[in-house]
């Protein structure tokens, strides 16, 4: 894609292994690569855990708002 054939895209990210550092660092990852400018980040979700047992972590879920050049 050239620099005028940019793309809107909605990334979902989502951790329950020390989610407190991975969601953030996903996030600054995006916003760290030059081919991505990092738009919007919504909200944080809890949500549990399916299909990991009673003893699984709960998981912390957000989607990211992306315009990008990149190819899929």
């Amino acid at each position: 894609m050239g620099p005028h054939n940019r793309t809107i895209a909605l990334i979902s990210v989502g951790s329950n292994i020390d989610r407190e550092k991975y969601m953030p660092e996903a996030v600054r990852l995006m916003r760290r690569h030059r081919g991505i400018d990092v738009m919007e980040v919504s909200r944080v979700f809890e949500s549990p855990s399916v299909g990991g047992g009673d003893a699984a972590p709960d998981f912390y879920n957000a989607a990211v708002r992306i315009c990008t050049g990149l190819e899929p």
